[in-house]
């Protein structure tokens, strides 16, 4: 099984198993205090570990933490040590890892990697609309960007790889 996460007080993860056609996508809520580490990492640790449980992970990919203007250094702290486990989790049980760069894969999946926030996320949901996916909301979006990103980068090419280039409406002008 293959897995992206975009990690956040409402962490999207998005799970792709071999043999299917579309990855599944749920929203795991973590511990919001910001100055706390331990239980939102424990949350997210145990969340990885039943989807290991049910099925191997061998791929997993994050998205880097960044820095907006406006992010307190306790956020940042938080962020970085979620990243951080998420790396050890997969080092742990031996999966492929990789942290992807957030413009790096809006470039890739909705054909874009700069821009106001607001627009991006909605494009995020509007590239997995395109794909047949419905996302709940911009975490799980952004998480199945992430994920799609992840095995671009390691050669793997899904069913659902260009089947949005020919969908009604699609992103590409």
């Amino acid at each position: 099984m293959k897995v992206g996460l975009d990690i956040a007080t409402a962490t999207g993860i998005a799970i792709w198993r071999d043999g299917t056609t579309a990855p599944s996508l749920m929203t795991v809520q973590l511990p919001s205090d910001p100055g706390e580490v331990g239980r939102p990492a424990e949350r997210l640790r145990r969340t990885l570990a039943d989807l290991h449980a049910v099925e191997p992970i061998s791929h997993l990919f994050f998205e880097a933490s960044i820095l907006p203007g406006k992010t307190t250094a306790q956020t940042v702290y938080k962020l970085c040590a979620l990243a951080g486990m998420a790396e050890w989790f997969a080092y742990r049980i031996e999966a492929a890892c990789r942290q992807v760069e957030q413009q790096s894969w809006r470039k890739h999946f909705i054909g874009r990697g700069t821009g106001k926030s607001a627009e991006l996320k909605a494009m995020g949901i509007r590239a997995c609309q395109l794909r047949g996916w419905s996302p709940r909301n911009d975490h799980e979006a952004d998480a199945a960007g992430v994920l799609d990103y992840g095995l671009a980068c390691f050669g793997i090419s899904p069913p659902w790889r260009d089947a949005h280039l020919m969908a009604p409406g699609r992103l590409v002008a």
